[in-house]
């Protein structure tokens, strides 16, 4: 992995750390040695508390490394636990998702039968939602056939009536006609008949005045 070289460096430098501690703990040895030679018991001191720093600087360096080896660890089984959790959520997924069309096609299914019986109920006149408006409408069909038959009815009549007045004032207007032509006819003749006499007597005078 990438990051391996990168955790690995904190434990160079441990042991660098470590190694650099070494000399300055023969240092330690040397300079207790030679309090031991010049001194006494003060040397035996340094020198033992020399060893336990010693000792804690070690069992650091070994804990951090174990920290890291267990980061480590704790690192891949993370993305792998990820991983297959992941993995289970997309079967968990496309199981539902394929449930989800089977009941899909299910419902369609009985809505489509249903849909169907109806219709049959329908063509046969024996769906109650369908025989309640056809009532309605039959006797809505009745009541406006009824007002279809009196408004034919007046219309008839109406017509009938206006029929007998254009009659009645055709016949009124030949009558005034007819009397009028035969005033005109009879005041033309009058008028000819009295010229006529008028003429007649004119000739009377004059044939009387001849034979005088």
């Amino acid at each position: 992995m990438p990051a391996q070289p990168a955790e690995r460096e904190p434990e160079e430098e441990m042991e660098a750390d470590g190694e650099s501690q070494l000399p300055e703990a023969n240092g330690e040895l040397e300079e207790s040695k030679d309090d031991e030679r010049t001194g006494g018991g003060g040397g035996e001191e340094t020198m033992e508390e020399s060893l336990e720093e010693r000792d804690s600087d070690m069992e650091e360096s070994e804990d951090v490394e174990e920290e890291e080896e267990e980061e480590e660890e704790s690192s891949e089984m993370d993305d792998e636990d990820c991983e297959r959790r992941r993995g289970e959520c997309l079967d968990e997924m496309m199981d539902l998702e394929k449930h989800f069309q089977e009941l899909k096609e299910k419902l369609f299914r009985e809505r489509l039968n249903q849909v169907k019986v109806k219709l049959d109920e329908v063509l046969t006149g024996k769906a109650g939602e369908y025989r309640e408006p056809l009532a309605g409408l039959q006797n809505s069909m009745q009541i406006r056939t009824q007002v279809a038959g009196v408004y034919r009815e007046l219309c008839l009549q109406v017509i009938k009536h206006k029929h007998e007045c254009e009659v009645q004032g055709a016949r009124q207007h030949l009558e005034s006609e007819r009397s009028l032509l035969f005033d005109a006819m009879k005041a033309e003749l009058l008028e000819k008949i009295r010229r006529l006499e008028e003429d007649r007597q004119n000739l009377d005078l004059t044939s009387g005045n001849v034979l005088l």
